[in-house]
């Protein structure tokens, strides 16, 4: 699901693509936004390329993180 949030996909979309219903899509967010304590998508986003950041940040300086679709 994190290479679908990246992508900028609606639940919707998401959905679609792993073959589940919206709303177990949504439900997986809420999941994830309570058990880190964000609030939304962009949270979650920051949040993610924080911890990828600090578990390797002279890739993600070098933009060769192997986590973060950065290209």
């Amino acid at each position: 699901m994190v290479q679908h949030l990246f992508n900028a996909e609606s639940e919707t979309m998401i959905a679609t693509s792993l073959g589940i219903s919206v709303h177990t899509v949504h439900s997986h967010f809420r999941r994830l936004y309570t058990k880190l304590g964000v609030h939304d998508r962009c949270e979650l986003l920051l949040h993610i390329f924080a911890a990828c950041c600090h578990a390797c940040p002279q890739a993600a300086r070098d933009g060769k993180c192997d986590v973060l679709p950065l290209n």
